[in-house]
């Protein structure tokens, strides 16, 4: 993944964590399971390839 589309990703994050939520709970506890399914962005860095790639070296093709 280039440097520049990892950084953009970080602030995604970082913006997510940091910013109001609204209902008095932290984003972490919100939004810690299946992010990928309300951000379009975190659906995009779940499906990178270079993340895929880096995910099937640890636990394998299948």
């Amino acid at each position: 993944m280039p440097e520049a589309e990892a950084v953009s990703f970080r602030a995604r994050i970082e913006a997510l964590e940091a910013g109001p939520v609204g209902s008095g709970l932290p984003a972490q506890r919100l939004y810690r399971f299946k992010p990928h399914l309300i951000f379009k962005w975190a659906a995009e860095l779940v499906r990178h390839p270079g993340v895929l790639r880096a995910v099937e070296q640890v636990i394998g093709p299948d």
